[in-house]
Order: C-alpha cells, then structure tokens, then sequence
C-alpha cells in the first residue's frame, strides 16, 4: 500500500462487506469475522510477501490459541486463575525479552 489512507478504506470495506452480508442473512455473530478481517488487513505492512505471510500466520495463531484458552475456562472454571497467570507471566517474558517500551504486555 502506497497511501497510508487507503489502509482505513480497505480495513473499513473489509469489515463493511461482511457486516453487510450479516445483517442480510440475520446472523450477527458473523460479524466478529469481519473484525478480525479488518485487523488482518491492517497487520499488512510494507515489507515482503514472506513476511505479512508470517505476521498473519502468527496472527492467526495467536486467535486460534486465545480462542482455546477461553473456551477451557468456559468448561473448567476453576481453570480461569491458572489460565490468566500463565498469560500474563508469558506477555511479561516476551515484552522482557524484546524490550517492548511501556505499555508493555498491552501490546501483546
């Protein structure tokens, strides 16, 4: 992307089309999908193809693991304090480690 204001404009068409289709087919919860559309598009940077290829995967990922941790406290409450402490604990190695300015794990 060439022009830092077509970044808004995608990311806001790319979260748009899938409200839209939502809204047609009364199906609400869709629209989580468009908003992670739109962060993926936004993730895009200027670099080479293996490396948004990487950033999205990792990006990904990062959902897909966030999801299954959600939904093993939502089975196991008792999970819910571990479940968080591991969490923070991992955000803090990795901000740590990279040294990540204020805010610090926020931004994880």
């Amino acid at each position: 992307m060439q022009a830092s204001y077509l970044k808004p404009i995608g990311a806001a068409l790319s979260t748009g089309i899938v409200m839209m289709i939502a809204v047609l087919i009364h199906n609400l919860t869709l629209g989580t999908l468009g908003v992670l559309g739109a962060f993926a598009f936004l993730a895009f940077q200027d670099r080479s193809v293996y490396y948004n290829v990487k950033a999205i995967s990792l990006h990904g990922l990062a959902l897909l693991v966030a999801f299954l941790l959600g939904a093993s406290t939502a089975y196991s409450p008792w999970l819910l304090p571990f479940v968080t402490a591991s969490l923070s604990f991992g955000a803090f190695l990795i901000t740590k480690l990279y040294q990540i300015p204020k805010p610090d794990y926020f931004l994880c």
